[in-house]
């Protein structure tokens, strides 16, 4: 049962995660980009 649940866990989980981790992986570089331009 419980290998049931982390595998529904992993389909569940993983949509709602992917996005949220490429938001913040693009804000994050977007961010440093700006800061080194504004630092030059």
């Amino acid at each position: 049962m419980e290998q049931l649940w982390t595998w529904v866990g992993d389909y569940v989980i993983l949509p709602i995660l992917a996005p949220i981790i490429v938001h913040l992986v693009i804000h994050q570089t977007s961010d440093r980009a700006t800061s080194e331009r504004t630092k030059k």
